[in-house]
């Protein structure tokens, strides 16, 4: 047996002569790109990778890695099933680009596997090199096993990325034509209620500005990341920043009070309670577009200011209004910062040496109003 051809993954036999037999000469590996050729099957070595690798990005080819199915979901199936050489494996250019299979490798990363299986692809160069690789990514989503097949917003996020790059006209009509002819919705999604239409009139409206796209990390990923921020400590709260009015109340419940009001923090001889430093909130947004994040954010900001307001008068209220009126400036909470995930205000910059972003200047760079007025400010 050679090396080149068998491996262990999970500690199961894996044959890449299997795809041969799955996909054949003429087949789906020769079809599946508009202007990609296969070349070979392979290992591909990982064992060095972690998951918030930069060759793992994918601006503008899947909103979410985790959209379908996560990575830890995809990382159990693994354990029961192992590598499952029937499904399309994960694709990577002869550039060493990645242009698919991205869940699956960070899978495969999580599980410490040295090696995973992957179909190489050479892509020809074009003057639209941006849509020819989103294009190709959802493409090769059709490839995929029903649990990590790609969502409406993929579409969404590979036509604003196309348009972000000038590969694309910000026209209904081109839109559309990319969108059925060759991106092939018509594979992932039925247009009898009109889906087609929606997914273009949603990439219009998100195209307003520019840069709308917005870095896309899971949890675990942004973890590894803020480890290596300087001033780290380990009991910082990591927090995504996904459902309005419901995110602040849990950080309030779950995380401040019980931070503040432990009991071991309680003097029972002078009846009150000791102040402890506030609880440290980092925060972090997986949604697809600049204004989206920072609408989040803001809302989290408020709804959280607003918790603590109340909570305070309510206490004022239950011991007869015999408290200061005036809230207590240092607060028991403090957000030290977000996660660079804009392609604004020099966020990439900050994500690549490890800086967080004051809440403010995050808020400003991702608000739609704000970009307006900076824009005004420009022609003036």
């Amino acid at each position: 047996m050679s090396d080149n051809i068998y491996k262990e993954f999970m500690g199961r036999t894996v044959c890449l002569k299997d795809y041969d037999t799955n996909y054949p000469i003429g087949s789906l590996r020769d079809t599946l790109f508009l202007k990609g050729t296969w070349k070979q099957w392979k290992w591909l070595f990982i064992g060095d990778w972690e998951v918030n690798d930069p060759r793992l990005r994918n601006l503008g080819i899947r909103a979410t890695q985790n959209k379908n199915i996560s990575s830890d979901e995809m990382a159990y199936d693994f354990e029961l099933n192992g590598f499952k050489t029937n499904f399309f494996p994960p694709v990577i250019g002869t550039d060493g680009d990645i242009r698919g299979g991205r869940t699956r490798i960070i899978a495969a990363i999580k599980k410490k596997q040295q090696w995973i299986p992957v179909a190489v692809y050479y892509f020809e160069e074009t003057g639209t090199p941006t849509k020819d690789k989103v294009t190709e990514g959802l493409r090769e989503q059709h490839a995929h096993s029903p649990l990590t097949r790609s969502s409406t917003d993929d579409f969404v996020a590979a036509g604003i990325a196309s348009i972000d790059s000038g590969d694309l006209k910000r026209d209904e009509n081109d839109i559309m034509n990319w969108l059925v002819n060759e991106a092939q919705v018509a594979l992932r999604f039925s247009n009898e209620v009109g889906q087609f239409k929606r997914i273009v009139n949603l990439i219009i409206d998100a195209t307003s500005e520019k840069n709308n796209l917005t870095r896309i990390l899971d949890r675990d990923q942004w973890l590894e990341w803020l480890k290596q921020v300087n001033g780290y400590s380990s009991d910082w709260v990591l927090y995504k920043a996904a459902k309005k009015q419901t995110d602040s109340k849990l950080v309030w419940c779950d995380h401040i009070l019980p931070n503040e009001l432990t009991p071991e923090l309680f003097v029972p001889k002078e009846g009150k309670w000791q102040i402890k430093g506030p609880t440290k909130i980092v925060l972090y947004t997986d949604k697809l577009t600049a204004d989206k994040c920072s609408d989040y954010i803001q809302n989290f900001k408020q709804d959280l200011d607003d918790l603590y307001t109340k909570s305070y008068s309510l206490i004022d209220s239950n011991l007869g209004g015999t408290l200061n009126k005036t809230l207590p400036s240092v607060k028991p909470y403090q957000i030290v910062g977000i996660c660079p995930n804009l392609h604004r205000g020099g966020q990439d910059e900050l994500y690549d040496n490890f800086q967080l972003v004051d809440i403010d200047t995050y808020i400003h760079d991702g608000s739609a109003i704000s970009n307006a007025l900076k824009t005004v400010r420009l022609v003036a």
